[in-house]
């Protein structure tokens, strides 16, 4: 099912033998001009997996580019068994990119609905639809639900590049 399919794509080791991810134009270029993401001769799709290891010759280069590095992927259809893996058809973007930001000023700002297009160019718009507590600080205790941090729907309007309508997420 779906939880399958999302542990496949989100473990390193299992990405490679799952997708066949390929860099956008700029991501090719910045390989070319840097090499291989891995020392690592197994790895000889630059898709990235290792770009922030500090010994990495690519941690320097994309930290003083500022580049976002993109790839795209597609799920190989079915595994050794031959079994189908539930939205395996769907396109897979990962990015890598060097954010010297603290965790929290990074939160502040994935939660913030009117700052979305500073980081997500695909996106047309995100609107809280229910906020339910608001700060990424709150605790527990300050916390109307018992959990901590800031906690809301969002709905999400994109436009991704490899699908021809808008698509709608709703997220909380």
């Amino acid at each position: 099912g779906l939880v399958s399919t999302g542990v496949l794509m989100g473990t390193t080791a299992m990405s490679e033998e799952y997708i066949n991810w390929s860099g956008d134009k700029k991501t090719d270029k910045f390989v070319k001009e840097h090499g291989s993401s891995s020392s690592s001769s197994s790895n000889d799709n630059n898709d990235g997996d290792d770009v922030t290891s500090s010994s990495s010759s690519w941690y320097t280069a994309l930290d003083s580019s500022q580049e976002v590095l993109v790839w795209s992927g597609k799920f190989i259809i079915g595994d050794n068994k031959g079994e189908q893996l539930y939205g395996a058809e769907l396109p897979i973007i990962k990015t890598t990119s060097i954010i010297h930001k603290s965790p929290k000023y990074l939160a502040e700002l994935l939660m913030d609905s009117t700052k979305v297009k500073a980081y997500n160019k695909m996106s047309l718009g995100r609107d809280d639809v229910e906020v339910f507590q608001s700060g990424v600080d709150t605790t527990e205790e300050d916390g109307k639900f018992g959990n901590v941090g800031e906690s809301k729907i969002v709905r999400n309007l994109t436009r991704p590049p490899m699908v021809k309508s808008n698509l709608e997420f709703v997220t909380c």
